[in-house]
């Protein structure tokens, strides 16, 4: 089942969206149970003893999820003033993050320590075009291909881009192996 649901206490709710609502719920109580649930907010609440309720509140496809669960936090704050809303991001399923905030979540996902601060180039190596030059973050934005993706997977950009590319060190030029 696709919708939009809401965890609520009597003063307290979350709006959340999924693809699957059975299993959303399920990840929502077991992480709260395990004390892991990455809204601390909501941990909070769950750890203070309040009784969280999950309830559907509309059924959709997966086209309208963002859109409404946008619309649900606002109607749902309306509809009910006395109710502390406990989401920490503005709604729908691709939040906005500062330019920052997305680099520190890159380097976290990050297996290994890269030097971030590096500068690297991107030349397309049939003909010898200078694509870009920046940091290895930079220029994941520039291939649009999220930073930990990027740094797993070398060399396969022919079937992104149309024509071979290699990303050498700046300084040095040796073609960088991730």
């Amino acid at each position: 089942m696709i919708g939009i649901y809401v965890l609520k206490t009597s003063n307290h709710f979350y709006i959340g969206l999924s693809s699957d609502l059975n299993k959303r719920e399920y990840q929502h109580f077991s992480k709260l149970e395990r004390n892991e649930h990455p809204n601390q907010k909501l941990q909070n609440v769950y750890n203070k003893g309040y009784k969280i309720e999950f309830e559907i509140i509309q059924e959709c496809e997966i086209d309208d999820l963002n859109r409404l669960e946008i619309l649900w936090m606002d109607l749902y704050s309306v509809l009910n003033p006395g109710l502390k809303m406990l989401n920490l991001k503005s709604g729908g399923n691709r939040p906005t993050y500062t330019y920052e905030a997305k680099e520190r979540m890159s380097k976290s996902k990050c297996q290994k320590e890269y030097d971030f601060e590096k500068r690297y180039i991107v030349i397309n190596e049939d003909t010898e075009e200078l694509l870009y030059v920046g940091t290895a973050l930079e220029i994941s934005k520039f291939l649009k291909i999220d930073l930990p993706c990027m740094l797993r997977i070398n060399s396969l950009w022919s079937d992104i881009w149309g024509c071979n590319i290699n990303i050498l060190d700046e300084l040095n030029n040796d073609i960088i192996n991730w």
